[in-house]
């Protein structure tokens, strides 16, 4: 019913949302609803369109624990590495300000996650929010674990912040491998 309603609105893939400039397929990511994404990337929907926040679908699918559209993003091309830069200044000054609070040490999840978001690629959202399934889909896919976001920190190391000690080990372990590789 869904796929109905959008192909008889006749709207654009790519139209925004007017607060957070968010595209259907990043909506999708955020809210797991896989199968519109699928439907979405097979129109033709750009996978690699930014929210206001700098975010992707591709972050959205790994925030929301959504390993079959993580697939198929990164099946159409969605860069694996992308790093968040908000673009619209709300989220350039709540990014600021949770980054400020986490330093002052407010203990709150929500600012110890979003203080960390600015620079976090789809890798380190599986650290701040616990996704070894998807980390695992997305360094098969070449994510590099050695990037750093704004404060510094790998995914690794988020994902120890977090209290994801598993996760922090697999990463860790990625993060290794390509080392010694190299």
């Amino acid at each position: 019913m869904a796929i109905w309603l959008v192909d008889e609105a006749g709207e654009s893939l790519e139209q925004r949302d007017t607060f957070g400039e968010k595209t259907p397929l990043i909506a999708c990511g955020l809210h797991r609803a896989e199968d519109i994404g699928l439907w979405l990337i097979g129109r033709g929907a750009r996978v690699d369109a930014l929210n206001g926040g700098g975010a992707t679908a591709l972050h959205d699918a790994t925030l929301s624990n959504a390993l079959r559209l993580v697939e198929a993003l990164l099946a159409a091309g969605a860069r694996v590495d992308v790093q968040m830069a908000p673009r619209l200044p709300f989220f350039k000054v709540l990014f600021g300000a949770m980054a400020l609070l986490r330093r002052l040490g407010v203990e709150d999840e929500k600012v110890q996650a979003f203080g960390q978001t600015r620079g976090c690629s789809p890798l380190m959202w599986c650290g701040l929010w616990g996704r070894p399934a998807v980390a695992e889909l997305l360094l098969r896919a070449g994510a590099r674990p050695s990037l750093r976001n704004a404060n510094g920190e790998t995914a690794a190391q988020i994902a120890r912040q977090r209290g994801f000690a598993e996760l922090a080990e697999q990463l860790e372990a990625a993060e290794t491998s390509i080392r010694t590789a190299e």
